[in-house]
């Protein structure tokens, strides 16, 4: 046993650590790659939730001034010379005026986000049974968007 050595050199060699760290390091690298890509992708989930929200909020408002609205056949908002008009003749033109396809589309902004909608008659004859709403939610200027159709029924009907 003179010549034996009782040590035994076991262990890892600078190469085997250098493979080993490159083999981690580019698995962390893709796993930061996928957390980058679900952080985008909840960003544009989160952003058609709100587009949504918001074009659901527009034919909501239409809606409420449809129901309100007593004449779908008014196409005129000038009083004629002589007659007084009343705060609600004046609610009623104000209604008209996002009822009315000829004066389609509208707009607004919201936020970071464009609120455009388009209004169509939709009629039994000569008679607007309907209102065809489409609703169309742009951001990003105007690369993303989202659309909505509805239809507002006349409160009659």
């Amino acid at each position: 046993m003179k010549g034996k050595n009782c040590f035994s050199e076991s262990g890892f060699t600078l190469i085997e650590v250098l493979i080993a760290l490159s083999i981690f390091s580019i698995g962390i690298l893709a796993v930061g790659g996928m957390q980058i890509s679900a952080i985008k992708g909840n960003a544009f989930a989160s952003d058609i939730s709100e587009a949504l929200v918001l074009a659901q909020r527009k034919v909501n408002d239409l809606n409420m001034l449809a129901s309100t609205w007593s004449n779908w056949g008014v196409t005129t908002l000038a009083p004629p010379d002589g007659i007084t008009v009343t705060a609600t003749q004046i609610a009623a033109a104000v209604i008209h005026l996002h009822l009315v396809p000829n004066a389609s589309p509208h707009s607004e902004s919201v936020k970071k986000y464009t609120v455009e909608w388009t209004i169509t008659d939709r009629k039994s004859g000569a008679i607007v049974t309907a209102k065809q709403v489409k609703i169309t939610v742009r951001w990003q200027q105007g690369t993303k968007s989202i659309s909505l159709d509805s239809f507002l029924l006349h409160p009659w009907s």
